[in-house]
């Protein structure tokens, strides 16, 4: 039985996941978002045109609905001069009709919804910035949390969402935010992946623009799904770009020295370890994407199994340094704790991690 989706209530509109090619500034921000959140996790989604423009889901664990954190976007690309309080709350008429402004079709996404409790922040990203009285001093930030505010201001926000939504409502956890995503988003975005990979992998080499094709083609391809969940885990493998996603596109497309050395050496390691062809196949097929996933994840489960896997090929070095590599391997497994056996395995196999932690050791990695 799958976990139920915290997010499976109405969407306000669907209308944007049918529309985006209007929006192509909110996708690209969108992603440059994903790629910040990369530097330090993969433990988060993004989500493009359901609920909000973007929202993103830090932590977002798969099977613990309940866990995930969520933080809602407006986003944004307008010109002129910054908001204030009027651009902010200003209602204009369409077909006749008062639409929401802009804080107020935000709060309205959001208020009383099954989801209120995990919600984090609301935000509204604005090119234009933003320009409201501040409790100390009018200071140039590129980003303003509620408590920033005036009191004044505050109040001013507040009355104007209560009226218009005819309801008392809680703005506590409003954030203004004024991208650094210029209008050239293409080469911002593209320059984000390229600081990414130099910030994780120092002397890796990348090709980018793939990178960056792949990974606006694939939240492209979700934005415009228009579906509601009642499965979390679906909602998460159809709808979202996830970290783990963006991971494997950048594997895919990057080489580090360290691979290279170890795809130079792996098929003679697993030849003394003794593994049957097949395994060996396996083994020289994974290794460079073993190296690749031990460099970039960020992950805690995965720095708690590099950690394990670190300390046990220490202590058993002595087998290697007497050309024994099969007891090496035999103690090496033996030290590893159940899950972080289960977790090699399901990544890219344990004897493909003991082959590569052998000529990393060996070559002073």
């Amino acid at each position: 039985m799958t976990a139920a989706n915290p997010l499976d209530t109405a969407q306000r509109e669907t209308v944007g996941a049918v529309t985006f090619a209007k929006y192509e500034y909110q996708y690209h921000w969108a992603l440059a978002r994903a790629l910040e959140e990369h530097k330090t996790s993969i433990d988060y989604v993004v989500l493009v045109e359901h609920h909000e423009d973007v929202v993103l889901v830090k932590p977002a664990p798969l099977h613990d609905p309940a866990g995930a954190r969520f933080f809602f976007h407006q986003v944004k690309n307008v010109s002129g001069k910054p908001w204030g309080v009027k651009q902010l709350t200003e209602r204009k008429k369409l077909k006749k009709v008062l639409a929401n402004s802009v804080i107020g079709k935000l709060v309205q996404g959001t208020h009383g919804k099954p989801f209120a409790s995990q919600l984090e922040a609301i935000l509204i990203v604005a090119t234009c910035g933003f320009s409201l009285p501040q409790k100390n001093g009018d200071h140039k930030y590129q980003e303003l949390v509620h408590a920033d505010l005036s009191t004044e201001a505050q109040l001013q926000l507040k009355t104007a969402v209560e009226t218009e939504l005819g309801h008392p409502v809680d703005i506590a956890r409003l954030r203004l935010l004024k991208p650094a995503m210029s209008a050239n988003y293409v080469a911002d975005v593209v320059a984000a992946i390229v600081d990414l990979v130099n910030t994780k992998m120092p002397g890796a080499r990348t090709n980018a623009k793939y990178i960056y094709q792949g990974l606006i083609d694939e939240l492209h391809r979700r934005g415009v799904i228009p579906h509601d969940y009642q499965s979390w885990e679906k909602l998460l493998k159809e709808k979202a770009l996830t970290g783990l996603e963006i991971e494997k596109t950048l594997i895919q497309h990057t080489s580090i020295p360290q691979s290279e050395t170890i795809v130079a050496h792996i098929g003679g390691i697993a030849e003394e370890l003794k593994l049957p062809l097949p395994e060996r196949i396996r083994v020289t097929a994974k290794a460079a994407a073993y190296i690749h996933h031990k460099r970039f994840t960020t992950s805690l489960d995965q720095m708690r199994v590099n950690d394990e896997l670190k300390n046990a090929v220490n202590q058993n070095w002595h087998f290697v340094e007497a050309g024994d590599l099969l007891d090496f391997s035999a103690a090496v497994k033996g030290a590893l704790s159940s899950d972080a056996v289960q977790h090699l395995n399901n990544l890219h196999g344990i004897n493909t991690a003991i082959a590569c932690e052998i000529i990393l050791r060996s070559t002073g990695e």
